[in-house]
């Protein structure tokens, strides 16, 4: 199961993002929890003219992300979890503040809400604002070969 994660933001918060993302890892890993994460990759965007070899035509290319972070679960029971923990939704929290600081004002009147509805829309609409700056997606490794098996167990 792979959990992408791109993110638009300025250079000067990379090494901030990296570290964070990265110990997101690192604590999953240590932590009690019953969760793999297989991988975590940082990957950085590289601007470059890529040309149709045969019609010399440039090929378009999606520039709305600087940075993509990509966490490979061992299946969707994990990723679940994650996106469920405490854990991950404070790491998101951190990250949103890094990217849009303008957004802490937002996470402080959050965490004065009682009522789970006021707290349910304030969320989303913390959500509505880093939609510019954040995007996640989600993919199942499709194997053929565990189609197989399950076809010849049954």
């Amino acid at each position: 199961m792979k959990h992408f994660l791109f993110l638009n933001n300025k250079q000067e918060n990379k090494e901030k993002i990296r570290k964070l993302l990265l110990d997101v890892k690192e604590k999953f890993d240590n932590s009690k929890l019953l969760i793999k994460i297989n991988s975590v990759t940082f990957l950085e965007k590289k601007n470059f003219n890529a040309f149709d070899s045969r019609f010399g035509s440039k090929l378009n290319s999606k520039n709305e992300y600087e940075y993509c972070l990509i966490m490979d679960f061992e299946d969707v029971k994990d990723l679940n979890f994650f996106y469920g923990s405490t854990e991950s939704s404070e790491y998101r929290e951190l990250i949103y503040k890094i990217i849009n600081p303008t957004i802490i004002q937002n996470f402080e009147a959050l965490l004065k809400f009682e009522s789970e509805s006021d707290k349910i829309n304030q969320m989303i609409q913390i959500e509505k604002i880093m939609q510019k700056y954040i995007s996640r997606m989600d993919f199942v490794v499709n194997d053929p070969t565990e189609e197989i098996v399950d076809f010849l167990i049954k």
